[in-house]
């Protein structure tokens, strides 16, 4: 899909720009309740984004109030108890602080012009594959939107590791503390390994799989 590599490239600098502005707004504004954790997430076919973020205070408070939705939902006590609860909701992002609520929303507002463009090639290549679909196989139809897909989350990918190779989420200690995210929401754990260290990545799946969650990945 050469008609679209401009676009791509276009893409990655929305996300680097815009990225570079909200991680150090967001960080000074919620660091003092143990900042871990900052994602870009893409939805429905790539069609918009969104960002999460969580602490561990966030943590803490989202899991007391899962218990007590729980507990009058259900009229029971949640057959969790609080720990396990705090560790599945840690890697939750829908479950995450800020997330989906009025305190992310300007900071997604700064992503307006990556996802303007990403919206664009999805309905520029809707149209193309539309037209074709008659003539092609299924298959041919899927694997157009597989290379697109794919291209998005590499695009944003490289503006992620360009930023953190200027020290923007930290340096030493402070950036092992922060666990970046990249995924659709169908969760793409592995992707995490492209935009952290190995030290952060490996302990990400290691608390993933004390929970049952992404047994498929191998550390």
């Amino acid at each position: 899909m050469i008609f679209l590599d401009n676009k791509y490239k276009a893409f990655e600098k929305e996300i680097e720009k815009a990225t570079r502005i909200v991680f150090p707004c967001l960080k000074e504004k919620i660091k003092d309740e143990g900042f871990y954790t900052f994602g870009i997430f893409f939805a429905n076919g790539f069609e918009y984004l969104e960002l999460s973020a969580n602490t561990n205070l966030g943590n803490i408070e989202e899991t007391q109030k899962h218990l007590e939705w729980y507990k009058k939902e259900y009229k029971k006590e949640s057959p969790n108890d609080f720990d396990k609860t705090l560790k599945e909701l840690k890697w939750d992002f829908g479950s995450w602080k800020y997330y989906n609520n009025d305190f992310i929303k300007p900071y997604n507002q700064e992503f307006a012009q990556a996802e303007s463009i990403m919206q664009n090639m999805y309905e520029d290549l809707d149209k193309i594959n539309k037209k074709k679909l008659s003539k092609w196989k299924e298959q041919d139809y899927y694997e157009e939107w597989s290379i697109f897909h794919n291209e998005i989350l590499e695009s944003t990918i490289k503006a992620i590791k360009k930023l953190d190779k200027t020290g923007l989420f930290g340096t030493g200690k402070e950036r092992e503390n922060i666990t970046l995210w990249i995924s659709t929401f169908d969760i793409n754990y592995e992707l995490c390994e492209y935009i952290n260290s190995e030290k952060n990545y490996t302990k990400l799946i290691t608390e993933l799989h004390e929970i049952g969650w992404a047994e498929d990945i191998e550390i």
